[in-house]
């Protein structure tokens, strides 16, 4: 299917009115305020947990404030790990001139083409771990982020990633129990050893799902690279959630980027930044564009002069296509690339394609 129309840009989307929601979902709600633990105990055995509540001396509050603690026999670990992860080949979808995705609204989800936010953070400077080597991201003069405080779609369909290496990274739904997000940001380390895990929450927000939604991670793939360079065009994987999130809140499809669209202003990217609010809040940016791509195969590169720091790895930057929300890449690294400082997002067909294979490989 050949798909060249460009996406709505901004006087188009402001005239768009909210579409509501006509049906109650019929999955169980959770209340923010609720927690989901995990664990993972031997094949076949059988936890334990127990319960116990203790209160916290409050001399100056006329609130009650309690402690839970729980005790799980027979666990190994307080996590869900991972079952399957490496890579796999890559894959064509043929669909003709250009690879797409649809996403999904369900009926009782309501979709805003312009979201609530917060008032604008001061980023923090922050410096870099002694002895840690990456590529960083770059905050230009003109940041536009603010705080995404939205929970409709497909607002809520983003989310912070956890990982068992201890780092923090953002991600977004694009299928049913289906995750993208950028390979870099996998815990490499401790996958390595066989036992790793991830940890998605859509719509997280100081600490909490603002969803009252979670799930670990069982599988992550990602394209198997062609030399032994890091390649910034296939910076992305693919990720299996235990539970099917996406049924419930929905997903993003994918576009493949058209050189026509550069410098359109079109663009929305959000994120989980390291400077503002410590990863804590999610930040979006409107109306941005891509300055240049560059083709890599069926991968691509696509410039950005977008500001993103640390923890907005893997984030999703997407346009809108009538009312279906497609990501064209998700944020992979930053610096001088060919000479010009500006933050790099991994894109393409294959963007396209390791979604399209996921989905039929992990359907709910």
């Amino acid at each position: 299917m050949a798909h060249r129309e460009a996406p709505l840009g901004p006087e188009a989307l402001a005239a768009r009115t909210p579409i509501e929601a006509t049906e109650r979902s019929p999955h169980r709600t959770q209340d923010p305020t609720s927690t989901t633990l995990y664990y993972t105990a031997n094949r076949g055995a059988m936890i334990e947990p127990r319960v116990r509540l203790e209160p916290l001396e409050t001399p100056a509050s006329e609130a009650t404030h309690w402690r839970v603690i729980v005790d799980v026999d027979g666990a190994l670990a307080p996590h869900a790990l991972g079952v399957r992860s490496g890579p796999i080949k890559r894959q064509r979808m043929k669909q003709g001139e250009h690879a797409l995705l649809e996403g999904f609204r369900p009926a009782w989800q309501r979709l805003t083409f312009a979201p609530m936010t917060g008032p604008k953070r001061q980023p923090r400077r922050i410096a870099g771990k002694k002895g840690r080597s990456y590529s960083p991201l770059t905050v230009f003069p003109d940041d536009s982020r603010v705080v995404l405080t939205d929970t409709s779609y497909p607002w809520s369909c983003i989310g912070r990633i956890e990982t068992s290496d201890g780092d923090l990274g953002s991600a977004a739904l694009v299928g049913g129990r289906v995750v993208v997000t950028a390979q870099h940001a996998l815990p490499s380390r401790t996958m390595a050893t066989g036992n790793w895990w991830i940890k998605f929450v859509p719509a997280y927000f100081d600490g909490a799902s603002k969803v009252g939604l979670s799930s670990y991670v069982s599988d992550a793939h990602w394209y198997v690279r062609d030399d032994t360079e890091f390649n910034v065009s296939h910076d992305y994987a693919a990720l299996r959630l235990y539970d099917p999130l996406g049924s419930q809140l929905g997903y993003f499809g994918a576009n493949e980027f058209d050189d026509d669209w550069r410098n359109l202003r079109v663009f929305s990217g959000v994120g989980y930044p390291k400077d503002i609010a410590n990863n804590e809040e999610p930040v979006v940016q409107f109306n941005w564009w891509m300055a240049d791509d560059f083709e890599d195969d069926d991968g691509q590169i696509l410039e950005t002069t977008a500001s993103l720091e640390h923890g907005e790895s893997g984030g999703p930057f997407f346009a809108w296509w009538n009312n279906d929300p497609r990501i064209v890449g998700v944020v992979s690294g930053g610096g001088n690339i060919n000479g010009d400082q500006a933050n790099a997002l991994a894109g393409g067909p294959n963007l396209v394609d390791i979604i399209n294979w996921a989905r039929g490989a992990w359907p709910v």
